[in-house]
C-alpha cells in the first residue's frame, strides 16, 4: 500500500471499474445513515478487498476516502491512515493539489494524523495550508481552520512560540474591521487556551474574555460555543503540556502581539 507520508512518483493510472465500487459505496452510506456503521464498514471492507493500492484508480479513490472516514469515525484511525493516504494519493495524481476531492482527502489524512499523535502531522497540515492558501485566500474560513489545527499540533509537540505565533498571524489579518465569525472566535478562544498551557495565564483570560464576548453576540449568551468559551476561564492548564512547554524550558514570554486583547471594533 502507497505510505501515507512518503511522496511517491505518480503511479500509472487503472481503467476504472466503476459500477460495483460505486454502488458498494452508496450501500454504504445508507447503511451508515440508518445507524449501522458496523455493516457499512463490512461493505466497503469487502468492496476493497482486491483493490491494487500501488496504482491510480478513479474509481476506488472514493470508496477508500468513505472507508478511511468511517474507520476514524468508529477509533479504528491506524486502520484508516493508510486509506486516506491512498485516496489523497489518487485524488492529487488525477485532479490536482487544489481540487477539491484531493483538499477535503487531505484533510481528512491531517485529522487521522492528528489524532494518532504522528510525528509527520505537521507536514501534512503545512502542505494543507500552503494549498488552501493559494486556492482559496489566507483569510479564507477554511485556510484560517486549518491553520489552527496546525497550530495545535506545534504545540502539542513543544513548538509553543511557533504555535503561538502561527495564531497569531491569523489574529492580525482579521484585525481588519469586519464582524466577527465562528471561525475567527474559535482562533481567538483557541490562542487563548494555548496561553493558558504554557502558563501566560493574564495574556490567556485576555483572549479569552474576548473570544466570550464575541460569541455572545453573535450566537447568543446559551449557544453551545458560548459555553464552552466560558468554561475555559476556570479552567487548569494542562499538566501533560509542561514538560514540552517551550516557553517553561527557553523562553520567558509570549510572542510580540499576544500579551492583551484584540482591540475592540478589530473584526
Amino acid at each position: 500500500m502507497i505510505d501515507p507520508f512518503q511522496r511517491r512518483p505518480s503511479p500509472r493510472p487503472h481503467p476504472a471499474r466503476s459500477g460495483s465500487l460505486a454502488a458498494s459505496v452508496e450501500t454504504a452510506r445508507q447503511l451508515h445513515d440508518a445507524g449501522a456503521s458496523t455493516d457499512a464498514l463490512t461493505v466497503l471492507s469487502e468492496a476493497l478487498r482486491h483493490a491494487d493500492t500501488s496504482i491510480v484508480n478513479p474509481s476506488a479513490a472514493p470508496a477508500a476516502a468513505y472507508y478511511a472516514e468511517l474507520l476514524h469515525a468508529s477509533g479504528e484511525s491506524a486502520a484508516a491512515r493508510p486509506w486516506a493516504a491512498y485516496a489523497r494519493n489518487c485524488h492529487d495524481h488525477l485532479y490536482g493539489a487544489g481540487h477539491q476531492h484531493t483538499v477535503e482527502a487531505t484533510m481528512l489524512l491531517a485529522r487521522i494524523a492528528h489524532t494518532l499523535r504522528d510525528p509527520a502531522a505537521w507536514q501534512i497540515h503545512d502542505d494543507l495550508v500552503a494549498t488552501l492558501t493559494s486556492v482559496h485566500g489566507a483569510d479564507a474560513p477554511q485556510t484560517v481552520a486549518a491553520i489552527a489545527d496546525l497550530a495545535q499540533i506545534l504545540h502539542r509537540t513543544g513548538h509553543c512560540h511557533t504555535a503561538l505565533t502561527r495564531l497569531q498571524t491569523i489574529d492580525t489579518i482579521h484585525r481588519r474591521p469586519r464582524p466577527a465569525t465562528e471561525v475567527t472566535i474559535r482562533v481567538c478562544a483557541r490562542l487563548g487556551r494555548l496561553l493558558q498551557d504554557c502558563g501566560h495565564l493574564p495574556q490567556a483570560a485576555a483572549h479569552l474574555d474576548q473570544a466570550h464576548d464575541h460569541a455572545a453576540r453573535l450566537l447568543g449568551a446559551t449557544n453551545d460555543l458560548t459555553r464552552l468559551i466560558a468554561g475555559l476561564a476556570d479552567r487548569r492548564p494542562d499538566p501533560q503540556h509542561q514538560p514540552v512547554c517551550e516557553y517553561r524550558r527557553t523562553r520567558p514570554d509570549p510572542p510580540a502581539g499576544v500579551a492583551g486583547p484584540i482591540p475592540e471594533g478589530a473584526w
